[in-house]
């Protein structure tokens, strides 16, 4: 009895601990270099805003949030309300694993989902980060729920959902874009797994749907891509060599700007433990289309 009362604390608790931990971030003025940056923006006009990052290497989609919320609320917080931007997606990420979660397996694979996101060191900087990778982080965990749910129990609202979650994710940040192509490609391997022809359909007319809304952006991409290689040479003027595509790779793919051990041994040793935890699960329930979700966290 003493035990389920813990339980039950704890589950009510995480989202006000996750305010007070996360939220202790965003009381400060300071910015760092890229958040400067992405201060500076939000008060360009909009279409001088579109242009410098067209040349740059994201889309606009979140400075374009960005800009709203600061025209709504900057003149009375200031540039504290860059930070609670994040804040609130990162708050929203943790609702997502409290309650979608629960949905798709149950409470306790749920509020382990939000302990191990509360324990996280990097959650605790992109909780207070002027950056985009809290909004990402939401609409890709958003995308990856929804495509569970969906395979689950496929509805015309599921999948308006999974769709509109895929736009967002690719228009967040470029990792997202990679990252929601390989959600995609691990849903379709769930599929063939599951001999699930029910689902065909709805997931052409999704990704064809993805595709279309992002194929305006991909082009700037490209461009962004050819440019950072060019860049890589020491003249813009030279092309792109084989081994400039390399190192753009090797930016794309690297964790070379997390510096501090402590945060990469934590990060891998919760992995490891979210992949236990996920195994046990699947043999106990016998759900082998989700080793297809485990390659994600791998």
């Amino acid at each position: 009895m003493r035990q389920e009362k813990q339980k039950e604390l704890i589950w009510h608790l995480i989202p006000v601990l996750a305010f007070v931990l996360w939220g202790a971030l965003c009381v400060t003025d300071n910015l760092w270099y890229d958040e400067a940056y992405s201060a500076a923006l939000v008060r360009l006009p909009f279409q001088k805003m579109l242009y410098i990052t067209a040349v740059d290497a994201h889309s606009p989609f979140y400075y374009a949030l960005l800009k709203g919320v600061y025209g709504l609320f900057g003149k009375v917080l200031g540039f504290p309300v860059l930070k609670l931007f994040s804040l609130c997606f990162m708050c929203g990420y943790l609702l997502l694993g409290k309650y979608y979660v629960r949905k798709l397996f149950d409470r306790e694979i749920a509020t382990w989902f939000c302990i191990f996101s509360l324990l996280m060191p990097i959650m605790s900087v992109q909780a207070g980060n002027v950056r985009m990778y809290a909004v990402a982080l939401f609409f890709m965990t958003l995308l990856g729920l929804t495509a569970m749910d969906v395979y689950q129990k496929p509805t015309k609202k599921k999948w308006a959902v999974l769709c509109m979650a895929g736009i967002c994710t690719v228009y967040c940040h470029t990792f997202a874009m990679l990252m929601a192509f390989w959600v995609f490609v691990l849903f379709f391997v769930a599929i063939v797994i599951g001999k699930r022809k029910d689902l065909v359909k709805g997931y052409v007319l999704c990704g064809a749907g993805i595709s279309v809304a992002f194929s305006p952006w991909l082009f700037v991409t490209a461009g962004q891509m050819l440019l950072r290689m060019k860049y890589d040479t020491g003249s813009v003027r030279e092309k792109a060599t084989l081994k400039s595509f390399g190192w753009y790779a090797t930016e794309w793919f690297s964790a070379l700007e997390t510096p501090i051990p402590a945060v990469i041994v934590i990060g891998v040793i919760l992995c490891a433990l979210l992949c236990g935890c996920g195994f046990i699960y699947i043999r106990r329930e016998k759900q082998y289309a989700l080793f297809a979700g485990m390659g994600a966290l791998i």
